[in-house]
């Protein structure tokens, strides 16, 4: 009697994580969390765990975006303590710029499925992200100020005493 108890138990719990793993009615298209590869970049990688991160919020995220929810994600890539404790890419549209600049981009795009290795175009997202760290830079007093000559940091742009950060900005 006791074998069979112990026996209907093992069966349960085996069920159950069959379950927990499939999840009848589960959108997410299987989503499980895996901690980052490391690929020899610069990042270290560390857990959802290790992190302190609440692994319910990320399947949240996730689901959300798998359920349309969210839209225009290409990737979500998060760094707690200077260590990369999430990185996912998805699926989605890439717009096709022209091949000079009198042809008009197609804005929403063709089919395209991202990974780290995808370039992307960021019009003036490069501009702004940019500036931001221009102003880091001299809040941190690390530059003198968007007047500071480019030859400042690029010795190599000899005869260029007139260009300044500000001309990038």
């Amino acid at each position: 009697m006791k074998r069979a108890i112990a026996i209907g138990v093992v069966v349960l719990l085996a069920a159950g994580a069959i379950w927990f793993i499939i999840r009848p009615g589960d959108t997410r298209g299987g989503y499980r969390y895996t901690v980052p590869q490391t690929t020899g970049d610069g990042w270290q990688t560390d857990s959802l765990t290790a992190a302190k991160f609440n692994a319910r919020l990320i399947d949240e995220l996730f689901e959300r975006i798998a359920d349309g929810g969210y839209t225009n994600i290409n990737s979500v890539l998060i760094v707690r303590d200077d260590k990369l404790v999430v990185e996912e890419y998805f699926d989605g549209l890439a717009p096709v710029i022209g091949a000079t600049l009198e042809e008009e981009p197609d804005w929403v795009g063709k089919p395209q499925s991202f990974d780290r290795d995808t370039v992307h175009t960021l019009q003036s997202a490069t501009k702004s992200v940019t500036s931001i760290l221009i102003g880091i830079a001299i809040d941190r007093q690390l530059i003198t100020g968007a007047a500071e000559k480019i030859s400042t940091f690029f010795p190599e742009f000899t005869g260029k005493e007139d260009v300044r950060l500000k001309h990038f900005l």
